[in-house]
C-alpha cells in the first residue's frame, strides 16, 4: 500500500532529525498514595482539597477514613467520618463536601445500609451530620449550582425510586422521584439538566437504558433513552455535551459503548471506549472527559471535545471500581484496593491537530497548529488502534495515543508555528479505520488524538 510506505519511509527521517530532550507529552501524569489500600472510597473536591472517604480494607471492614491531600502544598492530612462505610455518595455544593449513605461493613456479609450524612464545611474547617431519609447505598449524584441531588439506590427492603435534593444555600432538603426504582445508575448535570442513566433494578436482565431528566429550570421531567441498556457505567459533561460510558448488562456482559447527548442540537450519537469495562472512574478536565481504570484494568480513555477524538493513556496501577474528582485542573484517579492516586493534567498549549479530506483516491491535508515557530514536527498515524503505545526517539521513550506500528510523518512549521502536510490516500481504502497524533520536535509535546475513518 503506497500510502503506508511513504509514511514508514519517513520515519526513519524523523527518528533521525529529532533534537535531544527529555520526553514529553500532550498530558502529564503523576502519583500520590493514600494512607491505606480500600476499596469503593468516595471522592471530592472542594478549594484547593481532594479528598477520599470511607471504602472497606482487605478484611472487607469497613473504615471511617478521611485522606484529604492539598494541591498547592502538596501535603495529606486525615479527618473521620462519623461512622465507618463504604459507598458512600460524595457531592460538593459551594464550600461544603457532604458524604451520604453507604454500607456499614464489619465484616463479610454483615453490612447494613447508612442514612447518615457527613458534611465537611470548608470555609469553618468543621463537620457536622445530616440524615437521609432512609438508610441506603445512593444509587448515583450529581451536583448543579447549590444543589446536590442524590439518587435511587438500594435500601434494606429493596431498590429506591427517591431523589434526595439538598441545598446549601438554606441547608434544607427536599425530594423528587426517578420513573423506575434502581441501583447501579449514573449521574451528571449538564446546562439546567440533571440526567440519571441506566441501572439495574436487581431482577435477572434487569438492566435499563432509561434515563430520567429533570430541568431544574421548570422542575418538569422527562425521559431519554441510551443505545443499550447497561448498570455500572459512568457518566461526565465536556461543554455541550453529556457522555454516558461503558457499563455491564447480563445480557450483553462489558460494554464499551459511549452515547453522547449534544445539548444544542438535542441529537444522540454513539462512540466507544478503547476497551469494554464498568464501575468507571469519569471527570472532567478542561476541555477532556476522562475515563479511567474499571475491571481491574488500568485502561484510560480521554476524550477532546473540540475535535470529537479519543486519546488513550494508562494508569499507574490497575484497579476494578474508581472514584474521581478535579481539584484545580488536575483529575484524581483513586480506589481498588490501593493506596496509588493517579493524578493526570493536560498540558496547556499542547499543538492542535486536525485532517482535512480523508477520502479514499484523494489528497488528505494534515494540520498541525501551536507548534514551535519554524520547529520540526511529525504527523503520527497508525491502523491498528489508539494504543497507547511506546516509541522511541532522541527525546527518550514517550507514550503517543497510537497502536504499534506507528508510521511519522516528517515536516516544518512556519513561523505562525503552523505545520501542513498533504498526501495521496490510497483508492480502496474507504470505511478504513486511522488513528492520529501530532509530535512537536523541539518541545516533545504531543498534539491532540483523532479518530477517523477514511471516507
Amino acid at each position: 500500500m503506497k500510502f503506508v510506505r511513504w509514511w514508514l519511509f519517513s520515519m526513519a527521517v524523523v527518528l533521525c532529525l529529532m533534537s535531544t530532550a527529555l520526553p514529553a507529552s500532550g498530558q502529564q501524569w503523576d502519583t500520590e498514595e493514600l494512607s491505606s489500600a480500600r476499596q469503593y472510597i468516595a471522592a471530592a473536591s472542594v478549594g484547593d482539597l481532594a479528598m477520599f472517604a470511607g471504602g472497606y480494607d482487605p478484611a472487607l471492614i469497613a473504615t471511617d477514613t478521611v485522606d484529604v491531600y492539598d494541591v498547592v502544598s502538596q501535603q495529606w492530612s486525615l479527618a473521620q467520618l462519623s461512622v465507618a462505610r463504604h459507598s458512600c455518595a460524595a457531592a460538593t455544593v459551594g464550600d461544603q463536601v457532604l458524604f451520604a449513605g453507604g454500607v456499614e461493613l464489619n465484616g463479610p456479609f454483615t453490612g447494613q445500609q447508612s442514612d447518615v450524612v457527613d458534611l465537611y464545611d470548608h470555609g469553618s474547617g468543621t463537620w457536622s451530620t445530616m440524615q437521609l431519609a432512609q438508610p441506603r447505598t445512593v444509587g448515583a449524584v450529581a451536583t448543579l449550582g447549590s444543589r446536590a441531588f442524590f439518587a435511587g439506590g438500594q435500601t434494606a427492603t429493596g431498590f429506591s425510586d427517591v431523589v434526595e435534593i439538598y441545598d446549601e444555600t438554606t441547608g434544607q432538603w427536599s425530594s423528587e422521584s426517578l420513573s423506575m426504582a434502581r441501583s447501579s445508575l449514573t449521574a451528571v448535570s449538564a446546562g439546567s439538566f440533571v440526567f440519571f442513566a441506566g441501572g439495574s433494578d436487581g431482577q435477572p436482565y434487569g438492566e435499563t437504558a432509561l434515563v430520567d431528566v429533570f430541568d431544574t429550570a421548570s422542575g418538569i421531567w422527562k425521559t431519554a433513552q441510551l443505545s443499550e441498556p447497561r448498570a455500572f457505567l459512568a457518566a461526565t459533561a465536556v461543554g455541550d455535551l453529556v457522555l454516558f460510558a461503558g457499563g455491564w448488562s447480563l445480557a450483553a456482559g462489558y460494554s464499551k459503548t459511549v452515547d453522547i447527548l449534544d445539548l444544542q442540537t438535542g441529537r444522540w450519537k454513539v462512540s466507544e471506549l478503547s476497551t469494554a469495562r464498568a464501575n468507571i472512574g469519569a471527570i472532567t478536565v478542561g476541555d477532556y472527559a476522562v475515563f479511567a481504570g474499571g475491571n481491574g484494568l488500568d485502561s484510560v480513555d480521554i476524550f477532546d471535545s473540540n475535535t470529537g477524538g479519543w486519546c488513550t493513556a494508562k494508569l499507574s496501577v490497575p484497579r476494578y471500581e474508581v472514584s474521581a474528582c478535579n481539584v484545580q485542573g488536575q483529575a484524581f484517579f483513586a480506589g481498588g484496593m490501593t493506596t496509588r492516586v493517579d493524578i493526570y493534567q493536560p498540558f496547556l498549549g499542547s499543538p492542535n491537530l486536525s485532517v482535512q479530506n480523508l477520502i479514499a483516491g484523494g489528497q488528505v491535508t494534515l494540520v498541525m497548529q501551536g507548534a514551535t515557530p519554524n520547529g520540526l514536527v511529525g504527523f503520527l498515524y497508525s491502523l491498528t488502534g489508539p494504543g497507547p503505545s511506546q516509541m522511541f526517539s532522541n527525546c527518550g521513550w514517550m507514550e503517543v495515543s497510537l497502536s504499534q506500528p506507528v508510521y511519522i510523518l516528517p515536516d516544518q512549521a512556519d513561523a505562525a508555528g503552523t505545520a501542513v502536510e498533504q498526501g495521496y490516500v490510497v483508492s480502496g481504502t474507504s470505511g478504513w479505520p486511522i488513528w492520529l497524533q501530532g509530535f512537536d520536535v523541539t518541545t516533545c509535546q504531543l498534539s491532540n488524538c483523532l479518530s477517523e475513518v477514511i471516507r
